[in-house]
């Protein structure tokens, strides 16, 4: 009976970690399956600010950069972020940032001021 008790716990555990994981995905649109084919630009720089994020994150949990550092950094990806939201949103039919999108320019300047966080971490860790 504790056997099975267990197996019905894993499971439920199992479940509600993938429950939640579906949650947090769909709530933010460039996880979506469609967005990501209408909107490659979006979805490249949020990609990459995803990417940052998770470098940044664990630089600190590593030791090799120190927690005011790594808030400095993520407070400018997390710019980013927002910008891309606001722009999509402002090229939007309906104002809203899923049937919006970002313009060549507006990447390229995304692009920017990701490699200028890439050169801040570089710099940060002394490379």
């Amino acid at each position: 009976m504790v056997a099975n008790n267990r197996t019905l716990f894993g499971v439920a555990l199992v479940g509600a970690v993938l429950v939640t994981g579906a949650a947090s995905a769909a709530g933010l649109p460039e996880k979506a399956p469609n967005f990501q084919k209408n909107h490659p630009r979006q979805t490249e720089v949020l990609n990459r600010v995803d990417h940052e994020r998770n470098r940044v994150n664990n630089l600190y949990k590593q030791g090799k950069i120190t927690a005011e550092q790594r808030n400095q950094l993520l407070g400018q990806i997390h710019s980013v972020r927002k910008e891309d939201y606001s722009d999509a949103k402002a090229n939007s039919p309906n104002g809203t940032v899923r049937s919006g999108y970002i313009t060549k320019d507006q990447q390229r300047v995304m692009n920017q001021q990701e490699n200028q966080i890439n050169g801040e971490i570089r710099q940060d860790l002394g490379k």
